[in-house]
């Protein structure tokens, strides 16, 4: 975490964006690393590193070389329908915490589906503090706008499990001990070349995730953002997440959402937050022994809600309903398969649109 925020906030773009690890991106990593790691502990965890640093490289030559141009088939309708599904995924991923249930793998469907069809057996104690939890943040964003609602929230629920030991999942413990600079070794060529290429899978699926995060960030900030300095910045991020033997990492929508509801106005409180991840290494780790998982969704679903409004595809409706069909199609497939295909379909249907555009201009006839 600590050189992937500042990595980012050097190069980046984004006034707000944070840049951490993500559950799409960590998927990916999984996938990689363990059909090359053989289901041994340790060779894992520097297979992991070695990804990070080798998506950083891919990143780094596609910014380079510039590759951002394929940002420009990205159009509007897409990233609406795009974040607009990637909120309501989040969200919907996160009811297992909330409801203290574990849901099954799959589409945010079955997902919803199996959080609801196990309404028997939700640890009713988690939904309590989650869901309370949530009408606080709500209400203190309402009617204590300058009282940090999601910090209050962790507070007083920590109290709480600390008073009265409630049966509910807590975060797990957060090993004490500050990071250390080290390549990974006993890597070989071949290897190498096998995370490079899944490097270039994280890329496509990392920057996916992070460019409709900065998309639905600009919209507040007005940020001007150049994709090659993104995949460069990106690449930066992940390098330094290497080296300090971390995940890959990309720019994350919930956790930027949840910045942004604290009251982040730069990336200067991502260089904060930084140095704060390492002060809890160094002493706060054993704060977290208390802080309920339902009550880091119940955050998450917080900063999420507005994003997750289909307001953005009723304006598309109003206004060009070819764009409307476009951005539902891709909000669609984001709930229905995930990311990467939806990005991928809404490219190419837009070039399909451009080349009929072009096909059949509008015409007039003068005189």
């Amino acid at each position: 975490a600590p050189l992937a925020l500042i990595g980012y906030a050097l190069f980046g773009g984004s006034k707000l964006l944070v840049f951490a690890a993500a559950g799409a991106t960590a998927a990916v990593s999984a996938s990689v690393v363990g059909a090359l790691s053989g289901g041994d502990q340790s060779t894992a965890v520097t297979l992991t590193a070695a990804l990070a640093l080798a998506s950083g490289v891919v990143y780094v030559i596609a910014g380079l070389i510039r590759l951002g141009w394929v940002t420009n088939f990205m159009s509007k309708a897409i990233m609406a329908g795009f974040i607009t599904g990637m909120s309501i995924q989040i969200i919907v991923g996160q009811f297992g915490k909330l409801f203290g249930v574990k849901i099954t793998d799959g589409n945010t469907f079955e997902k919803l589906w199996s959080a609801i069809s196990q309404v028997g057996d939700w640890n009713w104690t988690a939904t309590l503090i989650g869901v309370g939890s949530l009408l606080l943040i709500f209400a203190i964003q309402r009617f204590i706008p300058k009282l940090p609602a999601a910090l209050t929230a962790v507070v007083i629920s920590s109290v709480i499990v600390a008073v009265a030991g409630p049966d509910i999942d807590l975060v797990a413990e957060i090993p004490q001990g500050l990071p250390s600079f080290a390549l990974p070794t006993g890597i070989d060529a071949s290897t190498w070349l096998t995370l490079l290429a899944g490097g270039g899978v994280v890329l496509l699926v990392g920057f996916s995730e992070g460019w409709g995060a900065s998309a639905n960030i600009s919209k507040k900030t007005h940020d001007s953002l150049d994709s090659n300095q993104e995949f460069r910045a990106y690449g930066a991020g992940n390098i330094g997440a290497g080296l300090l033997g971390g995940m890959v990492t990309t720019g994350s929508l919930s956790k930027s959402a949840a910045a942004m509801s604290a009251g982040a106005k730069s990336q200067m409180a991502n260089i904060f937050l930084a140095g704060m991840v390492l002060l809890t290494l160094a002493f706060f780790a054993p704060l977290f022994q208390w802080l309920p998982e339902t009550v880091l969704a119940a955050i998450v679903i917080n900063a999420l809600a507005e994003s997750a409004s289909p307001r953005k595809l009723e304006t598309l409706w109003r206004i060009d309903k070819v764009d409307f069909a476009l951005g539902l199609i891709t909000f669609l497939i984001v709930l229905a398969l995930d990311l990467l295909p939806a990005m991928m379909i809404g490219i190419i249907l837009s070039i399909i649109y451009i080349v009929y555009r072009i096909s059949f201009p509008g015409r007039a006839v003068l005189g």
